[in-house]
């Protein structure tokens, strides 16, 4: 794993076919493409971009595997693994820390009215199951959930949330 998550990421897309299959080959020339072309130096995988929400558990496994097992062992790899089941995100967590991912990220729990402690608590379990360093996935507009300033610095105040990933037209920050 690298300590160092500075520089450019994109969003990696996740290819289907017509009946809802990952694309394998298609999903590793993707990869590739945007860390050698784009001269990237990492992906965030399995978010919004790569239909997260609409895979299962075993799906999402497959995926974070052959970007693991595809791309330069350069390039720095960020997996989002948050779920509405905390088991679920923890598992793929450490799924994905084993496989080498150097960052793992959590969209804020979403749907129900959570408040802030319980997203606090979900984010603070999260770092305490898992032995990789934490990114915020904040995206207000498809969540429901906006977090404050202040709120994102008591989030921070934990060692192993390092970052957010904030998706939003509002930049009002």
């Amino acid at each position: 794993m690298h300590s160092n998550l500075k520089g450019l990421y994109a969003a990696l897309l996740v290819p289907f076919d017509k009946k809802g299959e990952i694309k394998e080959e298609s999903l590793i020339q993707i990869a590739n493409n945007a860390l050698e072309t784009e001269q990237l130096d990492g992906l965030y995988v399995n978010g919004s971009s790569g239909e997260n929400f609409l895979l299962n558990k075993e799906q999402k496994k497959r995926i974070f595997k052959l970007v693991r097992e595809n791309v330069s062992e350069d390039a720095n790899l960020i997996a989002q693994i948050g779920a509405l089941d905390i088991n679920e995100a923890i598992e793929l967590g450490q799924y994905a820390t084993e496989l080498g991912y150097d960052a793992i990220s959590a969209v804020t729990p979403f749907y129900y009215p959570f408040t802030f402690e319980e997203i606090k608590n979900y984010y603070f379990d999260l770092v305490d199951a898992i032995d990789n360093n934490l990114i915020i996935y904040s995206i207000p507009g498809l969540t429901g959930v906006d977090i404050s300033i202040e709120q994102f610095r008591e989030l921070f105040e934990h060692e192993q949330i390092i970052g957010v990933k904030y998706t939003s037209p509002n930049s009002s920050y």
